[in-house]
């Protein structure tokens, strides 16, 4: 392929967290209180995301890995109802998901989630690339509490370049997307850019660099009709 589509994923193309609608989809409420206390905490104390992302997988510690990813597609098919949330996905950068497959572009899912969330998003979009945050298992299949390498920040950086060397892409042709401060690195490393949403320090590069800025205002419902509908060569 001569060029990929990087997407982030939370914010940029969901309406939401994936990760920590999950663990309100799978925890108890109190459960969820106690978690997002923790995070929060943490955040506010000024650590780093990459250690805040370790300490979110750090509470499925015990969980069985076949049972999350079953979870995962309840959770995504709960997701798409709209029940919750409104319309799940974020319209603009959907609508460029679309531009981009019937460009014949590859297209990546790039994000700090893991599988659970980002398999059934991947299947229903048609997404051929998941570049995600992986926890470490242990010999009966179930969650250690770690991970190795989150998927935030530089880490990102690093996967790009190694996912477009292995496609045969020069950094130059592809594109990414993304909503967040942390992946402005992402950002600088392909030749097309794009700024989703109002985040300052995105905001700030977008105006140095010239790059477009697409709005998250704007919020859609499921897509795998409309994503085969371009496929198909169907006006969606």
């Amino acid at each position: 392929m001569n060029s990929i589509a990087f997407f982030d994923v939370d914010e940029t193309l969901l309406n939401t967290k994936s990760m920590f609608d999950f663990l309100r989809f799978r925890r108890t409420a109190e459960e969820r209180r106690k978690a997002t206390e923790r995070l929060a905490s943490m955040a506010q104390a000024g650590i780093d995301r990459t250690e805040i992302n370790r300490a979110y997988y750090n509470l499925w510690a015990g969980e069985s890995w076949v049972e999350l990813m079953q979870a995962g597609e309840a959770w995504y098919a709960d997701l798409c109802s709209g029940r919750r949330i409104g319309p799940p996905f974020i319209a603009s950068t959907l609508a460029a998901l679309r531009r981009h497959r019937a460009a014949g572009h590859g297209i990546a899912l790039i994000s700090g989630s893991f599988l659970p969330c980002l398999r059934p998003l991947a299947d229903d979009l048609g997404v051929e690339i998941v570049l995600c945050t992986h926890p470490d298992l242990d010999s009966a299949g179930r969650l250690t509490g770690t991970v190795r390498h989150p998927m935030i920040g530089k880490a990102k950086v690093v996967v790009v370049h190694a996912t477009a060397r292995r496609h045969g892409a020069e950094l130059t042709d592809c594109h990414a997307y993304a909503d967040h401060g942390s992946d402005l690195a992402m950002l600088r490393s392909v030749g097309h850019p794009n700024v989703v949403g109002d985040d300052p320090r995105l905001l700030a590069a977008a105006r140095l660099e010239g790059w477009p800025v697409l709005s998250a205002d704007m919020v859609t419902d499921s897509a795998a009709e409309r994503v085969r509908s371009v496929e198909a060569g169907v006006r969606p």
